[in-house]
């Protein structure tokens, strides 16, 4: 089960704009938003789990629906490698 994983890794490689430099610190981003969340779950327990849960998806839909339409994808992208 990957919880939802996969649509944060999509998200990571979009933002990033297929650059290993942008890659990682869009991971980075939301890495420390999944982390943000199992920390608000120990410090305040009184915010409900399912607001706490919801961080990192709502930071992807933000950081998608901001960039995505800026980002082209690579050119090759979905043509099979034919060595020549």
């Amino acid at each position: 089960m990957s919880a939802g994983q996969g649509f944060i890794a999509l998200a990571v490689v979009i933002l990033g704009r297929w650059q290993p430099i942008y890659v990682t610190l869009s991971a980075l981003l939301f890495g420390f938003t999944i982390i943000l969340r199992v920390w608000a779950n120990q410090v305040s327990p009184g915010i409900p789990v399912d607001f706490i849960t919801m961080v990192p998806y709502l930071v992807t839909l933000v950081a998608v629906a901001g960039f995505a339409g800026k980002v082209r994808p690579p050119a090759a992208s979905g043509q099979p490698y034919i060595k020549g």
